[in-house]
């Protein structure tokens, strides 16, 4: 872990995965002993809440902010520290993970900590949706619907995902888009479409194959308005890595779209939903976080 660092804890004690505050507790004071650095441990009590911490955290100094939680509460605390230089770790604990997944973080929970006391420092760039960040996928169709329906069940975990798809699929009237970037227009009737800047949602469902969170440019995953028989047959190349070479899917990358839709709609950032207008404007920070992650993690670019 390198010279003694003030470090900051995150928890959130309703994340997907429930851990005792009690059992989180005594494996940092395991793994982080007060004579290599000093730390405080923080909850978070409501929606928003890591962002104020990590903000506060930054402000008073800390040199790291862990956040230990779900794909909400690490983009929670991410936010507040994007264009800082604190240093993210995270301690992933949730139901999908993506994040934590595509930065080569462990899933279990002593893992995770000692990748947090070992593993290497990077920068990775920022999504942003008007004045929100994201920093592994946006959804804004049929997979931002599907979001909302989980967020509003105390259900967690892949299966009630899939049933919530299979109940919303349908009735879901896939709307028309028109798609701005690079001096281009594309106008498409989509039943997905994602802004990605890693692989996977979580869950190991890779929407964008190609992306990746440090190369300056975001995905956008467009899938076709199909049929349910289509998108049944093409579900599982969503799982291999496979999707990029099906007929119903595009992908463009650009540092910034606009994206117009018919109506006003939910939209995902994150694992997390809020309503969205007709027009989004969706644009990235490169570079804008340091975090820390995982030895499977393979980057060109190094902490100056």
């Amino acid at each position: 872990m390198g010279s003694r660092r003030k470090i900051r804890f995150v928890y959130n004690p309703r994340s997907g995965l429930i851990h005792p505050a009690g059992l989180v507790k005594r494996l940092i004071k395991h793994y982080f002993p007060i004579n290599l650095c000093s730390y405080d441990f923080r909850e978070t009590e409501e929606r928003g809440h890591g962002i104020a911490l990590a903000r506060e955290a930054v402000e008073d100094g800390f040199d790291m902010v862990i956040a230990i939680g779900g794909d909400g509460t690490i983009n929670e605390v991410a936010s507040g520290l994007v264009n800082s230089d604190a240093i993210l770790g995270m301690i992933p604990i949730g139901s999908g993970n993506g994040l934590a997944r595509s930065l080569g973080i462990p899933l279990l929970l002593r893992r995770a900590i000692q990748t947090v006391t070992y593993g290497k420092i990077r920068y990775i760039d920022v999504g942003k949706i008007e004045e929100r960040y994201f920093f592994a996928t946006a959804g804004l169709g049929f997979d931002a619907v599907v979001g909302k329906r989980f967020e509003e069940t105390k259900l967690r975990g892949p299966a009630p995902y899939y049933f919530f798809g299979v109940q919303e699929f349908f009735r879901y009237h896939a709307p028309k888009y028109e798609i701005k970037f690079e001096g281009r227009k594309i106008y498409k009737q989509a039943l997905i479409v994602a802004v990605a800047n890693t692989k996977q949602y979580g869950n190991n469902a890779i929407i964008a194959p190609g992306a990746e969170p440090d190369d300056g440019l975001l995905d956008l995953a467009i899938i076709e308005d199909v049929n349910l028989a289509t998108t049944l047959f093409y579900l599982p190349s969503l799982f291999t890595g496979n999707i990029e070479k099906t007929p119903v899917y595009e992908i463009y990358r650009s540092t910034k779209f606009d994206i117009y839709r018919e109506f006003p709609a939910p939209y995902t950032l994150d694992g997390e939903v809020y309503h969205g207008d007709r027009h989004l404007s969706i644009s990235m920070i490169p570079k804008g976080l340091k975090v820390i992650v995982g030895n499977s993690f393979r980057t060109t670019n190094a902490p100056d």
